[in-house]
């Protein structure tokens, strides 16, 4: 997989499952014996493993480290991006135009870099089902515009899932300001207490913050 940043957004592409079920098949032609000496070395480098287990556990055979070995276990909570073969992770979405660029790149043909940054990294023809956008966002004034868009892209079989927190490097909470920049969609919603053009002091909203390693591990 791939992670790319890019300003203020990350771009990760991973299962590239249709690409590998949709490519050939290689067919390889080895020799008997050949074939045999591999199926021989697979064998030894197995029962090594199993044994230096048995010795490590304090077992006296192979079968009895087998016995005593812990069961593999599934992940048995779903993830919110399971079933994606991209995913799109906007950091700092404000009113999400960037997933605009990856779904509906025609309707930006002034983009001097989004459109082509997605084109580059996911491709010039794309199905939109197979893309999952999560955006980050924490600005309240911005919710109803992300649910409308979540709204509509449902309607269409496209994944978009607004994520009203900020990202940061741990849990918690963090005070923003408004700089009543409406105008410009609230651009300057920051942790930075600052004057806007107006000269009005920024008003206070304390958000709350996701610890983004963590919504990797557990979400993606």
């Amino acid at each position: 997989s791939t992670i790319t940043i890019h300003h203020h957004l990350a771009t990760l592409s991973r299962f590239e499952k249709k690409a590998i079920m949709n490519r050939p098949p290689k067919v390889m032609s080895l020799r008997p014996p050949v074939t045999i000496a591999l199926v021989l070395l697979v064998l030894i480098y197995t029962n090594y493993v199993v044994l230096r287990f048995a010795h490590n556990q304090g077992s006296s055979s192979w079968q009895e480290a087998a016995s005593n070995a812990p069961p593999l276990t599934r992940r048995s909570t779903r993830r919110i991006a399971d079933g994606c073969y991209h995913v799109f992770i906007d950091v700092g979405a404000n009113i999400g135009v960037h997933t605009r660029f990856l779904y509906e790149p025609q309707k930006y043909p002034d983009s001097k870099s989004a459109v082509s940054h997605f084109v580059k990294h996911f491709g010039p023809e794309r199905d939109n089902r197979d893309y999952c956008s999560f955006a980050f966002e924490p600005n309240p004034i911005h919710k109803e515009r992300h649910l409308e868009l979540q709204t509509a892209y449902k309607r269409m079989g496209w994944h978009y899932h607004p994520i009203f927190a900020g990202a940061g490097d741990e849990e918690g909470n963090m005070t923003f300001y408004h700089m009543h920049d409406q105008s410009n969609m609230e651009f300057g919603f920051n942790s930075l207490r600052t004057w806007n053009a107006r000269g009005m002091e920024g008003e206070a909203e304390v958000v709350p913050i996701i610890r983004l390693a963590t919504f990797l591990l557990d979400q993606i």
